[in-house]
């Protein structure tokens, strides 16, 4: 996994009752922040938004949030750089949240300051004399141990911490250098280890922290795979010395994400990573709300998706949550595409639950979970959810072609949220079907799957499309299969429950999502608004187009140029590019239905964004 984001983070200040705790630079290393740093080719200003890390696993228990996971590969690094400092200053402390699984041997970070002319931290550098030039942390068998270099980048001194950390257990760690004193400190949780600088070391100027880059997980100096396993979050980068345990309540503020609002760049991600709750049931849990930015960018699995297609375009509200949710409109591009781990298919139960709102009429494809593309495997290869006439029915496909369904025995209403609740046995095999209204008790059926592979297993690993079938089984574009309507928190759990309990958790997770977000600015996902909200302008007779393949609607160059998507597939023509790129024309053949209360044959232009 190449690393995305480089975060330079604002000052940001914590008011206690006696005392402030400004760090200088903050990294929540979240899947909320996604500050993460972009190494290769990228210029930092202007990062990879559509890159996301993947090494994520839950955070500390008492936020809603995952942290980043060394396991020691090559991939498992995060680099990022402090904000310009100035002329420095002469004491440094780095605070974070850690977790080992056991007590693990490891690198966990080295600082190194970037001022120098190419040099590197442990090697010779032309470092200013009065400034630091490096600091490692690292585990030894579970205790954090401390070096620091000058701007020879000789060795000054090194600290060991009198105390290991305790597994699973998230603990406060901290190493600090005084540049006044010379003392060099580690602390884990209450206790904290000095070492001063050896007799006769000293300089007449204190040595000052400059602006660095900060490695965490590997050596600047090479690529070798040293990173300590186990996990961390939050870090933070204080000009003082800091006690860690006697400001922790202040140090949880500071890391709070309920603290991090307008303390953090304008950097927001498109990622389609699901949200893992503070409910150890729940397994992956997308909001599909416009401030959740639950979607998925999927320019690697269909070629003519636009750059900023993760945005919702809706502005319905979910009654039952009373959230902001994704309207699907059943164009050939109106679907969202999430990618399952093969770790949810080792649970025997699982529970597949999602709001659905449809329009009349109720058809189409709710989701569709298979292999991705070119995989193959044992069990059966896809699972499919339809609305046919309004009944739900799950079918289930093999190599060979659909080898079992189960269809649900009443239909369910238009204009209604309901829940529509899957109950897969991967050990018997059994599916039970269920939906629920908040006003009534509705109905269930259940079936076994009968498929012919040697295992009923649904696929380790898959794509699960919301609002069409994948690629795999249909070339997109070629017919409209999507559903009309609304659709919320599209949730995989790992247990039965009955289906009022079901709706209640549900309806109880979705509507306090308020920590879980990435972001409560819309203005990301506002480029690309609905057709019927542009300002059109007839184009030329001679801009007519020929009738063409729905897809010629959506050529990829052209919609990641002109940030556009089109929300009535079905009803585009063609989409080009003027030659003059100051402007991209959207040729639109208008049915009865009308585009902005008009009737007939019209075509028209659309600046770019």
């Amino acid at each position: 996994m190449p690393v995305s984001f480089l975060i330079l983070v604002a000052m940001v200040g914590i008011h206690g009752a006696d005392c402030v705790l400004t760090p200088f630079n903050l990294w929540p290393l979240t899947n909320i922040s996604f500050a993460w740093d972009v190494i290769t080719e990228k210029d930092a200003s202007h990062p990879d938004k559509n890159h996301c890390p993947t090494s994520l696993v839950a955070g500390p228990t008492n936020f809603n949030f995952l942290s980043f996971l060394f396991d020691r590969t090559a991939d498992s690094y995060v680099r990022v750089t402090t904000a310009d400092d100035g002329d420095g200053f002469s004491a440094v402390t780095l605070a974070f949240l850690l977790y080992l699984e056991s007590l693990t041997s490891g690198l966990i970070l080295e600082y190194k300051n970037t001022k120098a002319d190419e040099g590197l931290a442990l090697t010779p550098t032309v470092t200013s004399p009065d400034a630091l030039d490096g600091i490692v942390l690292e585990l030894q068998s579970g205790t954090p141990h401390a070096r620091i270099y000058n701007g020879d980048s000789n060795l000054l001194t090194s600290v060991t911490s009198s105390v290991a950390l305790t597994p699973s257990t998230w603990t406060w760690v901290a190493v600090r250098w005084d540049g006044d004193t010379g003392d060099l400190s580690v602390q884990v949780g209450a206790v904290t280890t000095e070492e001063p600088l050896p007799e006769g070391s000293s300089s007449s100027t204190p040595l000052v922290v400059r602006k660095g880059d900060i490695q965490l997980g590997q050596y600047l100096t090479h690529g070798a795979h040293i990173s300590f396993s186990g996990r961390l979050c939050c870090l933070a980068l204080f000009k003082s010395i800091v006690d860690v345990s006697n400001s922790e309540s202040l140090l949880y503020s500071t890391v709070d994400p309920t603290n991090w609002q307008a303390k953090v760049p304008d950097v927001k991600s498109g990622c389609s990573q699901s949200v893992i709750s503070s409910d150890p049931s729940i397994l992956h849990l997308w909001p599909l709300s416009n401030t959740s930015f639950g979607y998925d960018v999927i320019n690697t699995i269909a070629p003519h998706a636009p750059a900023d297609y993760q945005c919702s375009r809706s502005n319905a509200e979910d009654t039952v949550t009373n959230r902001p949710v994704v309207y699907m409109d059943a164009s050939q591009l109106s679907y969202l595409d999430f990618n399952v781990a093969h770790a949810i298919f080792q649970e025997t139960m699982l529970s597949f639950q999602v709001f659905l709102q449809p329009k009349d009429p109720v058809e189409g494809v709710v989701w569709d979970y298979c292999l991705p593309p070119g995989r193959s495997g044992v069990g059966f290869q896809r699972m499919t959810l339809t609305l046919e006439t309004g009944i739900p029915t799950v079918s289930f496909f093999d190599e060979f072609g659909q080898c079992g369904s189960v269809i649900n025995r009443e239909a369910i209403l238009p204009n209604i949220w309901t829940l529509i609740y899957l109950v897969f046995s991967t050990s018997s095999s059994k599916l039970v079907i269920q939906t629920l209204t908040e006003d009534s008790m509705a109905s269930s059926s259940s079936g076994r799957v009968t498929c012919s592979s040697a295992t009923n297993k649904p696929p380790t690993r898959g794509v699960l499309t919301v609002g069409s079938l994948s690629d795999t089984s249909l070339q997109r574009g070629s017919r409209s299969v999507g559903f009309r309507g609304n659709i919320a928190c599209l949730t995989i759990f790992n247990q039965n429950t009955d289906r009022l309990t079901a709706f209640k958790n549900l309806q109880r997770q979705c509507t306090n999502l308020d920590n879980l977000e990435l972001s409560e600015d819309p203005d990301e996902c506002s480029r690309s608004p609905p057709m019927r909200e542009r300002k059109f302008v007839k184009a030329a007779v001679d801009k007519q187009p020929q009738q063409q393949d729905p897809l010629a609607c959506y050529p990829a160059a052209s919609l990641i140029v002109c940030s556009y998507r089109c929300r009535h597939g079905a009803l585009c023509r063609a989409f080009s590019y003027c030659p003059d790129q100051a402007e991209c024309c959207l040729y639109d053949y208008v049915t009865e239905a009308g585009l902005e209360e008009q009737i007939g044959t019209f075509y028209y232009t659309v600046s770019r964004i």
